[in-house]
């Protein structure tokens, strides 16, 4: 935006009628619309965030609160410093979110995603942040603006995103676990078919052990603090589908119960849905029953077997936790490379990621992970599977907390299970 018209644009938002504090979906509006100007900041204003320290923030906060609940707004000085300025900004930010989690109706908070509609617009309050979203100096606008809230526009990139609330275990509520597991299979190997038109689609997966791996890496995955679980992408048929699912059902019913994952991402398959195959991944919850499942967008493509075989999707699953939001993808739907990914523009914790392909995937899942961890300092998790092994690589893992740099985390055969911290 041309940085005159925004001048304009913000001096107009602070000279308009200020809702009542009690007044939900106004001040969720005034949120949404603050919230889109600030974003298109100039950027000396935008690079000024980094540098505004967290009480300064506070104590500007509270100076816009008590401004709000008097119902007028002074306007902001645009002769100050650009880190004066940033400040003021990010305050208002924060002074509107607070307001609205305040009256946040009990509704909102347990679940209806109706009650999250404000207009083109999913407000979801957050009762708690996860540990990697807690802001810092070095911050930008993004990881330091809105906080109690996620604020998922309806539609991004003509994708529907559809958020769901899956209540997460009881004894969980005290400290939640923050842990991230990737699970491969021993053996693995992937028989393809060929259609008519000389693209390729999963006709069978083999494994060596692929029950008795299930089960080992459930078990290590409630030992090593994970709140999710992911297999690779085509490496789950349906019938191994549902061990999985037998298994966690079978977990309630013993004596002593472990402690799994609050979200399992079971892979992927190429299944039928409705007349056209689709690469699908579903998502359970614990005790093993369904919550949403993700339809792959982006065809992969392998110069060796042509393109993928699938009907691409149409939606963006988000599933929202008493500690999570988190948005799921398959492979291509979540790489940095002739197009942007569209979890860029979603502002949620976590991105998970089951994925199939080789060295040049993995390295453009990276570059997405990092324009989303800077955008808005969410995490990405990829669980790849090589579409073939490489100097005895046959998988690769990104972990959430991947430094900048560093090679990505590579499995040699054999290898079935890693865990990684969310911290």
């Amino acid at each position: 935006m041309d940085p005159n018209k925004w001048k304009l644009a913000i001096a107009g938002f602070l000279r308009q009628d200020v809702p009542s504090t009690v007044d939900y979906l106004g001040v969720a509006r005034k949120l949404i619309e603050w919230n889109g100007l600030v974003s298109k900041a100039p950027l000396g204003i935008l690079t000024a965030f980094d540098s505004v320290a967290e009480p300064t923030i506070a104590k500007s906060k509270e100076l816009w609160i008590a401004a709000l609940t008097a119902g007028s707004l002074p306007a902001v000085d645009f002769g100050e410093t650009d880190r004066a300025i940033a400040t003021r900004l990010v305050a208002l930010t924060r002074a509107l979110d607070e307001i609205l989690l305040v009256e946040a109706k009990s509704a909102r908070f347990a679940g209806n995603p109706d009650e999250w509609i404000v207009d083109d617009f999913y407000v979801i309050p957050r009762k708690t942040l996860p540990p990697w979203r807690k802001p810092k100096l070095k911050d930008g606008y993004g990881r330091r603006g809105v906080l109690r809230h996620r604020i998922l526009p309806r539609t991004w990139s003509g994708l529907r995103v559809l958020p769901t609330f899956m209540e997460t275990m009881a004894d969980h509520d005290a400290r939640p676990p923050v842990g991230f597991g990737a699970a491969f299979f021993s053996g693995f190997s992937l028989k393809l078919g060929s259609s008519s038109d000389g693209t390729f689609f999963a006709e069978e997966a083999y494994h060596d052990d692929a029950r008795g791996n299930v089960e080992h890496q459930l078990d290590a995955s409630g030992r090593d603090g994970c709140f999710n679980i992911v297999w690779p992408e085509l490496t789950v048929p349906g019938t191994l589908r549902d061990h999985i699912v037998s298994t966690l059902k079978a977990n309630i019913l013993k004596a002593s119960p472990a402690s799994y994952p609050d979200i399992v991402v079971a892979g992927s398959w190429h299944e039928d849905i409705g007349g056209a195959r689709r690469n699908v991944a579903r998502i359970y919850n614990g005790f093993g029953s369904e919550k949403v499942r993700h339809e792959k967008v982006v065809r992969f493509y392998h110069e060796e077997v042509g393109d993928e075989d699938i009907e691409s999707g149409g939606n963006i699953p988000v599933l929202v936790t008493d500690n999570h939001v988190v948005a799921f993808g398959i492979c291509k739907d979540f790489c940095g490379q002739s197009t942007l990914p569209p979890y860029l523009g979603l502002n949620v914790d976590c991105v998970l990621v089951p994925s199939m392909g080789d060295d040049r995937v993995a390295a453009a899942h990276r570059t997405a992970a990092e324009m989303l961890r800077n955008g808005n300092g969410a995490r990405a998790f990829v669980v790849q599977q090589m579409f073939k092994a490489q100097n005895d690589v046959v998988a690769f893992v990104l972990p959430p907390n991947a430094i900048q740099g560093e090679p990505l985390i590579s499995l040699k055969s054999g290898e079935i299970w890693r865990a990684f911290s969310g911290l």
